[in-house]
């Protein structure tokens, strides 16, 4: 139930985040939020469906719930509905998400075509810790200022990947 307020503040990645420091988001992420996200368009025609088939089974193990829709954090499709998909994060889940990309980019199944879309990080099954729009190239976190902190002290080469703040939103949590 979503009952107590909260702020938290959007900050844009101004980078793409790759390698060893996708791995420490992703880690760092365990334990703290308790979701993550992808959204797939079985009818995309370039895709490779077999390949992304096998990711979704391979995390069966980890799936809160799989539904369609049009629209998931940071993006809306005008026609149409595709899958969207959400499964505990947790060290073996996260495991499997390194094994299959190294960026938060590369989870764009309309220009990558192997990997589902829109890798997202979330807070609650609605609100997102980190969004990622990967065929825009755009990643946003929503934190508060202790996440910030505790984020910025785990892993602080993210700070040069730290571009503008915007204001504080208002959450329920």
């Amino acid at each position: 139930m979503i009952n107590e307020k909260m702020e938290v503040i959007q900050i844009d990645i101004e980078k793409e985040i790759s390698g060893d420091l996708y791995c420490k988001v992703l880690d760092f992420a365990v334990g703290r939020f308790p979701l993550f996200l992808f959204a797939v368009d079985w009818k995309f025609r370039f895709s490779d469906n077999e390949h992304i088939r096998k990711i979704v089974e391979e995390l069966t193990p980890f799936l809160v719930k799989r539904f369609h829709s049009n629209k998931w954090p940071g993006t809306e499709i005008l026609m149409g509905q595709i899958e969207v998909f959400h499964y505990n994060l947790t060290n073996e889940s996260t495991s499997i998400l390194k094994k299959y990309a190294s960026s938060f980019y590369q989870w764009d199944q309309w220009e990558a075509s192997d990997l589902p879309k829109d890798l997202c990080i979330m807070r609650n099954a609605e609100q997102p810790w980190l969004c990622n729009i990967a065929h825009e190239k755009i990643v946003q976190i929503f934190v508060t200022l202790e996440e910030k902190l505790d984020l910025l002290n785990s892993i602080p080469e993210l700070t040069d990947y730290f571009g503008e703040e915007g204001k504080p939103i208002a959450y329920y949590v």
